[in-house]
């Protein structure tokens, strides 16, 4: 037996033991966790090229919804159908007609029934189309054909289409689209005999907005009265450009949340701002029209912005006829999760807080509209001052209480 107390024996045995040693009982303890790294490898592996086939799958999908929509009448015009036309009428074209703001300006064109009314969209929603409107056409804002097919024997246009920000716009093409849209308008106009062109315009802002984006919206608009102004001077065609301010009304989501309560909280920035019915800026889009048609020089060639009740968004959102408390919110907050909701859009495609939350929104609550004499204005058009916007909202109300019954 050796002696273990020796150190040259004990020197010896560890030697044979560590040489002897085939590691076996170590691959028990090693071989599930290098099963286990493997697994999660190929999960790995599995989840990255899921998400490059759908990556794939979802530019083909907005590459095809990008694709420009062929000409097509959805309604055909009756105004066209020989003796039946009153000549005694004019043909109005109304461009984004099922919009926002279009779909008011057309109501309001329909309701005078001293013209035939053309609606020019992408999409015709049944909450949004009047179906008394003369003449549905579908038509893409960039196919120039297209455009003087629709505008054939019209006389005036009117354009309320906008590419506004959302949570998947980016500075380029909100530039681009609403800078070319204008011009690719103007010039078929143009081409096709029209007489009358007003333009729907934004508010200008006092200083300038740091969202990029935001930016690219403001400019396209600044560039597009200027564009559309020298149309008047260059051409021969009739135009005028009308700038509202902050637009308040039913058939826009937003407000819709707000008057449900669904929307509890908001941004009370202390930057001011204007706010007007959409009724009021319809029927004061659908005078500039009228009075285009008659030659007038208050409003040929001119510039004329609109404003409503001047106040802060906490005051805006503390008036007494919303039906539910607004509590206040922190405008940083909203931005971080504007980011995040963009950053989901771009990178998934699904927006969690909806499309329209973006950072070049809330970058709007920064920057105050400017402070301007509207008295012009209001004798031009023949429209007066605007109702106080708390009176407009006790209408909304209204309505909206008898739609949801």
């Amino acid at each position: 037996m050796a002696d273990l107390r020796d150190e040259r024996v004990l020197r010896m045995t560890y030697l044979n033991m560590l040489f002897d040693w085939d590691g076996s009982d170590a691959t028990k303890v090693h071989e599930p966790l290098s099963h286990q790294l493997g697994y999660l490898f190929v999960a790995f592996l599995v989840l990255v090229g899921a998400f490059v086939v759908w990556r794939v799958w979802n530019r083909r999908r907005k590459a095809k919804k990008a694709r420009p929509l062929p000409y097509r009448v959805v309604k055909p015009p009756s105004s066209l159908a020989g003796d039946s036309r009153d000549p005694g009428k004019r043909v109005v074209a109304v461009v984004g007609g099922t919009g926002f703001v279009g779909s008011w300006i057309v109501d309001e064109l329909v309701r005078r029934s001293d013209c035939y009314v053309y609606v020019l969209g992408r999409t015709f929603r049944p909450e949004r189309t009047n179906p008394e409107a003369d003449a549905l056409i579908q038509v893409d804002l960039e196919d120039d054909e297209g455009l003087e097919r629709a505008f054939n024997g019209v006389d005036s246009v009117i354009d309320a289409a906008a590419v506004l920000p959302n949570a998947f716009s980016n500075a380029a093409d909100v530039w681009r689209v609403n800078k070319q849209c204008l011009e690719h308008l103007v010039k078929a106009a143009q081409r096709a005999g029209v007489k009358n062109f007003a333009f729907l315009c934004g508010m200008h802002l006092e200083g300038r907005p740091r969202d990029p984006v935001a930016r690219a919206f403001v400019n396209a608009f600044a560039w597009g009265e200027e564009f559309v102004s020298s149309a008047n001077r260059n051409n021969g065609m009739r135009t005028c450009v009308v700038s509202p301010a902050q637009i308040v009304g039913l058939r826009q989501a937003f407000y819709e949340q707000m008057l449900s309560g669904k929307m509890t909280s908001f941004p009370k920035a202390k930057h001011r701002a204007s706010f007007l019915p959409v009724e009021y800026v319809a029927r004061a889009i659908a005078n500039a029209e009228r009075k285009l048609s008659a030659g007038s020089d208050k409003v040929c060639g001119k510039i004329l912005p609109l404003v409503g009740d001047v106040m802060t968004m906490e005051k805006f959102t503390s008036l007494p006829a919303w039906p539910h408390e607004i509590k206040d919110m922190s405008l940083r907050f909203l931005e971080m999760l504007a980011r995040f909701n963009s950053f989901c859009a771009k990178w998934f495609g699904r927006p969690p807080f909806g499309r329209e939350l973006c950072p070049a929104i809330v970058t709007f609550f920064d920057n105050a509209e400017e402070d301007v004499d509207c008295s012009e204005t209001y004798e031009a058009l023949e429209v007066g001052p605007p109702p106080p916007i708390n009176d407009y909202l006790v209408k909304m109300v209204e309505e909206y209480q008898k739609k949801i019954k």
